[in-house]
């Protein structure tokens, strides 16, 4: 609801620009809700995720033009990302339509080992604790877009406030042409 609200609220009189969201997590959609009311249904909607399966959302094909996706993918396993790139890939204009992904990501901060080391006890954790790391794994998110044939625009390697002993990777892509 966060990132929503910040788009939405600096759009002004730039045109109407409508926002869903989808979480599996009931307490994520209540606060999505409850940071976007404001804006009303028409323009900012949430929806919980029954069953975790993406194929279950009634979206119309080609219908959006951006996909987004922060800090959700390294929750999933490798099925299910597939699953959500392909809704992603299934949702979007196939013009115009952009996936916007963030994750937790491998790498070190330059002249400073303290991220590597984090990430690799990180990668550990996830390992043989899960609920320790909350489920979350550093991964490259750009081999599983290229693997389906989306089209990078542009990668971002960046430290994320409050974590500056890990990094984020942060992807714009086209959806793949047939």
């Amino acid at each position: 609801g966060k990132l929503a609200e910040l788009v939405l609220s600096g759009r002004g009189d730039d045109g109407p620009l409508c926002w869903r969201g989808v979480d599996q997590s009931e307490q994520m959609v209540h606060g999505f809700r409850r940071r976007c009311a404001r804006f009303g249904v028409d323009r900012c909607a949430a929806e919980v995720l029954v069953g975790g399966d993406p194929r279950c959302l009634d979206i119309g094909k080609g219908s959006y033009d951006r996909f987004v996706s922060t800090y959700c993918l390294d929750l999933l396993s490798e099925d299910d990302m597939y699953a959500v790139l392909d809704l992603a890939e299934g949702c979007l204009d196939p013009e115009t339509g952009r996936i916007l992904l963030a994750g937790i990501t491998w790498g070190y901060r330059k002249g400073s080992i303290k991220t590597a080391a984090m990430t690799l006890v990180w990668e550990l954790l996830y390992r043989f604790k899960r609920k320790k790391v909350g489920g979350c794994r550093p991964q490259k998110l750009q081999p599983y877009l290229e693997s389906r044939g989306w089209r990078i625009e542009k990668v971002v390697e960046t430290m994320p406030d409050g974590f500056p002993w890990m990094k984020s990777e942060v992807i714009s892509a086209r959806p793949p042409i047939y």
